[in-house]
């Protein structure tokens, strides 16, 4: 018997409610993959009908913990087995950082909360830097960075978008001419960034020095590291 993907087990759903963009169910197949027979943690900011959670509590049946948070109190009805709600606000770092020390390090954040940018970018700051080692998070929504009843417009300053595509010049923090520019618990930590249809996607893993590889008739050997600048500079003929 084949085991269900996702969209599978969202189009079978009879719980509670949970609406999602058609699109995101490959992008959650894509990540959720990889975690989903081990004892993950997963976190999702916006629980509404709590139909969500239910549908994480099936597709990750070996799941540790599958945590809600809102900031209405009536969520707490969605609990149920392995799944706990939380009541508070995601732009609280100090209430985030609790959440975390109670029930984490999660495996996997879903932000499905209010879709306002700096929610967005508070709740990320703070959650990112503690997920596990080869941890992923994921912004629903941020389609709305660009509509103007959320104060969004293409490439308008403070958006989320614009906020993600500061974070993704991080990936390549090892290059930059200047280390000041380096945030260091995204530098040393963020593995990607992937833009998608009203969704960003952020993973985590442990990152070593940069090398390259050259491979021929004098056989396998490691050059010397991009990280190293004064070999970088020379080798580009860089002051």
């Amino acid at each position: 018997m084949n085991t269900p993907t996702f969209a599978e087990l969202f189009i079978a759903h009879t719980g509670n409610v949970s609406s999602k963009w058609a699109q995101y169910l490959e992008v959650y197949e894509r990540y959720f993959a990889p975690h989903r027979n081990k004892h993950c943690r997963i976190l999702e900011i916006g629980v509404q009908n709590g139909g969500s959670l239910q549908l994480y509590q099936k597709y990750f049946p070996r799941a540790e913990k599958i945590v809600g948070i809102d900031i209405n109190p009536k969520c707490k009805r969605v609990e149920s087995g392995n799944i706990h709600i939380e009541i508070g606000s995601q732009t609280d770092r100090d209430f985030l950082n609790d959440v975390n020390a109670t029930h984490g390090p999660f495996d996997i954040v879903i932000d499905d909360g209010s879709h306002v940018f700096d929610h967005q970018i508070a709740s990320f700051e703070t959650l990112f830097p503690q997920l596990s080692p080869t941890g992923v998070y994921i912004v629903e929504d941020t389609h709305t960075s660009y509509l103007p009843d959320f104060g969004g417009d293409i490439r308008k300053q403070g958006t989320f978008i614009e906020y993600g595509k500061l974070v993704l010049d991080q990936v390549n923090a090892p290059f930059f001419a200047d280390p000041g520019n380096q945030t260091a618990w995204l530098a040393e930590h963020l593995y990607s960034v992937s833009f998608y249809d009203s969704m960003v996607v952020f993973e985590k893993r442990p990152k070593a020095a940069p090398f390259a590889l050259a491979i021929g008739s004098e056989g396998h050997r490691q050059v010397p590291s991009f990280q190293d600048l004064a070999y970088f500079r020379k080798k580009h003929s860089l002051r």
